[in-house]
């Protein structure tokens, strides 16, 4: 029988890419602040800036040499992303992202440099994620993963701990891409000739 092949949606920000850290270090070196990214444990930045104006904190990550040149891909993107397009029979990998329409250019191209298997087509730039089907969907923001069917993974943020999956039946934190992988790799063996989708 032929395997069923699931499709895998995994946010950019902070899950492939790793956005607070050049985020917080581009605004210390401007504005001679001293924050730190494990200072940032909620998911309004703003209150971590205080007396950064909202233009002033937003600024960078709508400059295209931003995306360019300050980030990078999280630990273990690469391989996690490769390990799933080495199963293409099992997996088809979608990247879906909210993000302010400035930055979609740049931040697609930082996105397909650092991962050259991510083609245009499998980016999804939408304003509601729950709208969009998948069987497992990967974010660090707990709000895109709350009312949508099929299982849900939070990546572990220090912006997201006050979170709890425990209430939740189809959310659950990985703190890796490792462990995402791992938990991907049981539930579609686990059920592997039924979408999880159809299945909730």
């Amino acid at each position: 029988m032929k395997k069923q092949t699931w499709t895998i949606c995994t946010d950019c920000d902070d899950v492939l890419l790793d956005l607070i850290p050049a985020w917080v270090a581009v605004l210390n070196c401007r504005h001679g602040t001293n924050v730190k990214p494990d200072d940032i444990t909620d998911w309004d930045i703003m209150q971590f800036f205080p007396t950064l104006t909202r233009d002033q904190v937003y600024k960078p990550i709508i400059e295209y040499d931003f995306w360019r040149w300050h980030i990078e891909p999280k630990t273990l993107a690469k391989e996690f992303v490769g390990r799933l397009a080495c199963h293409p029979d099992e997996f088809r990998l979608k990247v879906i992202t909210k993000t302010d329409y400035r930055n979609v250019e740049p931040k697609t191209k930082a996105l397909m440099r650092w991962f050259p298997s991510i083609k245009w087509e499998d980016i999804i730039v939408t304003s509601c994620k729950q709208d969009v089907a998948c069987d497992v969907l990967i974010d660090d923001n707990p709000d895109n993963l709350v009312g949508r069917r099929g299982h849900c993974i939070l990546i572990d943020m220090p912006h997201n701990r006050s979170f709890d999956v425990s209430e939740w039946d189809t959310i659950h934190r990985a703190y890796s891409l490792a462990e995402a992988y791992n938990m991907i790799r049981y539930l579609k063996d686990l059920c592997p000739e039924r979408s999880l989708r159809r299945l909730l």
